[in-house]
C-alpha cells in the first residue's frame, strides 16, 4: 500500500522558479532558482535525506 509523503508545486515567477514541498506532516519548505535543474536537485536532495532518516 502507498502513502503519501510529500505534495510539490513547481511554478514559474518572473525568471524564477519556485517549489514548494510539504510533508506529511506538515512541515512546508520553499526553493528558488532560476536555473530549473538546480532548482528540482536541491529539492529532491533535501527532500531524500529526510525521507531516508
Amino acid at each position: 500500500m502507498s502513502e503519501r509523503i510529500f505534495d510539490i508545486e513547481v511554478f514559474k515567477d518572473g525568471p524564477r522558479f519556485i517549489a514548494r514541498a510539504r510533508h506529511a506532516d506538515g512541515t512546508k519548505r520553499e526553493y528558488k532558482n532560476q536555473n530549473f535543474e538546480d532548482l528540482l536537485t536541491e529539492m529532491l536532495t533535501d527532500i531524500s535525506e529526510e525521507v531516508t532518516e
